[in-house]
């Protein structure tokens, strides 16, 4: 996940709202870094049932699947 944050593949990146403090603040911080869009709008329950694996945190490579996503959280 850092690395896709900072070779700049991610494009959006949601956080478990429910995962470890220190977790969330590495992902956020690297995104602030790197200038990509992190949001906690979902739990790491809810992200597993999304995609059907288990993981706590997702990036999302695809430009445009990004902006829509971000334009729908608002």
């Amino acid at each position: 996940m850092l690395k896709a944050i900072q070779q700049s593949k991610a494009k959006l990146v949601f956080i478990g709202s429910d995962i470890s403090p220190l977790t969330k603040k590495k992902l956020t911080d690297k995104g602030l870094f790197y200038e990509i869009p992190t949001t906690e709008a979902y739990t790491a329950a809810q992200l597993t049932q999304a995609i059907g694996l288990h993981r706590a945190t997702i990036a999302v490579m695809d430009a445009g699947f990004a902006k829509k996503m971000i334009t729908l959280l608002g």
